[in-house]
């Protein structure tokens, strides 16, 4: 089990958690220190396995996966996490991606956003913190 956590400097709200599932530990420790202002938890994770248990165990409202990983796709994740969770919002950010996968997985509501990387991680957290307000609001 190979995983980071971190909680953010601002936490206004100690139920919202996001993490983030990459295969690649130098990507996940960037979205940490990009992270540090954002007014959620952050956890992240090398392993689907235990993407999913946190999503059990711990308050996270939404999951960030990468769509190539060993053994599992981001999809096949997210569709485990939403039979889990229904109501967790899931989003793929990826570089490389089955676009038809991607765009059926759309369709079916396993995933609600598809991310392109790179991306700003102002922007990212931005759009975290905006989804996160919007399901703290209902």
């Amino acid at each position: 089990m190979r995983y980071f956590t971190l909680w953010a400097k601002k936490m206004s709200d100690h139920h919202s958690s996001v993490i983030f599932v990459d295969d690649e530990a130098n990507i996940l420790k960037t979205i940490i220190r990009s992270m540090r202002s954002a007014n959620f938890k952050v956890l992240t994770t090398t392993e689907p396995t235990e993407a999913l248990k946190f999503c059990l165990l711990e308050s996270v409202q939404i999951i960030v996966s990468d769509f190539r990983m060993p053994g599992i796709n981001g999809v096949e994740l997210l569709t485990s996490a939403k039979q889990l969770k229904p109501d967790l919002h899931r989003i793929i950010l990826s570089g490389l991606a089955d676009e038809n996968l991607i765009d059926e997985a759309l369709k079916n509501e396993v995933v609600h956003q598809y991310l392109v990387k790179p991306i700003k991680m102002t922007e990212l957290q931005t759009l975290l913190e905006t989804i996160l307000s919007a399901k703290n609001s209902v």
